[in-house]
């Protein structure tokens, strides 16, 4: 009778395992930002280069210094 008891309980034991589990995603996105102009302009026969933070349009506006020339 113990030997009956003894096997019962060895067939009615349950065991509980915690099992964790991790999966890695990755996602990616792609942005453009536009941040400004690169505008070219000549003047007086030279070429310069600019950036501006809006749309120039087809005129920019430009500042000129004027120094004397001396012989």
């Amino acid at each position: 009778i113990g030997n009956d008891i003894r096997n019962k309980q060895r067939r009615n034991r349950h065991y509980t395992t915690i099992e964790r589990r991790c999966e890695i995603e990755e996602r990616y996105s792609y942005e453009e930002e536009l941040v400004g102009y690169r505008v070219k302009y000549r003047y007086k026969g030279n070429t310069f280069f600019t950036r501006t933070k809006t749309d120039p349009g087809k005129r920019i506006r430009v500042a000129v210094n004027v120094r004397p020339l001396f012989d």
